[in-house]
């Protein structure tokens, strides 16, 4: 298989990666409410790199509109299996989170990159299952 890429579509179903990406964005999206409801402290986010609640605010509501942009294309992907405006999605979830996993490997926080890292590869991984043709050999 050499020279080829990486194909999941044997060994994650698409009902495993869609259940997968629905559950894990979903509590991203509690999470991000959280913060933005004062139950996490906003010093344990983004790497602390903010110094009050007032300066992550954007941050964070772009997170969270973000986040659910991900659920509602993930919906959408897998009530239309065909649809190439989803699969375009996909791809682009997968390079983010992929590049995002990259950047998470580099954190200051050792916090930061012993869970994002991990929870940003499994959802790039699910994205790039989702991505795939479900009829594409190996």
């Amino acid at each position: 298989m050499e020279g080829q890429p990486l194909n999941l579509t044997h060994m994650i179903t698409r009902q495993l990666a869609t259940k997968s990406l629905l559950l894990l964005l979903s509590l991203i999206v509690i999470f991000h409410l959280l913060v933005l409801l004062k139950l996490v402290p906003y010093d344990v986010v983004w790497g602390s790199k903010f110094d009050s609640y007032n300066s992550l605010l954007p941050f964070e509501i772009g997170s969270l509109v973000l986040n659910l942009s991900f659920i509602l294309l993930v919906r959408h992907r897998n009530r239309n299996a065909d649809s190439k405006i989803g699969r375009i999605g996909m791809w682009l979830m997968f390079v983010l989170f992929a590049l995002n996993t990259i950047g998470n490997l580099f954190a200051e926080t050792m916090t930061e990159k012993l869970t994002a890292t991990p929870l940003t590869l499994i959802l790039a991984l699910l994205s790039l299952r989702l991505a795939q043709k479900t009829d594409q050999k190996a």
